[in-house]
């Protein structure tokens, strides 16, 4: 009965007229749902296609024609993007580390082991004379020449190296 309250019927009929917060409540934005749901693709399919052969006699016909290749054309944007990062992927180091191919190699390395750390874990037990390799490199004719035939004078010359980086930048030469 507490439709009573909001539609009274006419003195003269059985039609009746609208009072109360049913004029507010019904709203006539014409939202109703018409034609075939999202997840019938072949009546989609064909309202689709009638967006490109056939013209619409209404707008409800051309807003369900819009709403079906919606459906068609989200999906082809989608598969086309997909297909254009796998086809040309970006060079960043980003997209290479968290890429969709990464993640076989991911998975393996999670579940059957892992790889050698970047950094050294213990110090290297490398030995390297410096001053032999920069002297072969600076002055290979007079460390020959030094070694084949001991010179009679004592004024050998001395040479003194001296390195200067560049000011932090990338790409600065250095100079000898």
């Amino acid at each position: 009965r507490a439709g009573a309250l909001v539609h009274r019927p006419a003195a003269g009929g059985a039609c009746g007229v609208l009072r109360g917060p049913t004029v507010i409540v019904r709203r006539g934005l014409g939202e109703t749902v018409v034609g075939p749901p999202l997840t019938d693709l072949p009546g989609n399919l064909r309202h689709a296609q009638n967006f490109f052969t056939k013209g619409s006699s209404s707008y409800g016909e051309f807003k369900q024609q819009c709403v079906s290749l919606r459906l068609f054309a989200f999906g082809g944007v989608t598969v086309g993007c997909v297909l254009a990062l796998f086809i040309d992927p970006p060079k960043s180091s980003y997209w290479c580390r968290w890429s969709p191919t990464s993640l076989p190699s991911f998975l393996k390395s999670m579940f059957f082991g892992k790889a050698p750390p970047l950094f050294l874990t213990e110090p290297s037990n490398h030995k390297t004379d410096v001053a032999a390799m920069v002297k072969n490199i600076v002055q290979p004719k007079l460390g020959a020449e030094e070694e084949e035939a001991p010179k009679a004078t004592s004024n050998n010359k001395k040479f003194k190296v001296c390195v200067c980086g560049g000011a932090g930048g990338i790409g600065q030469p250095l100079s000898m």
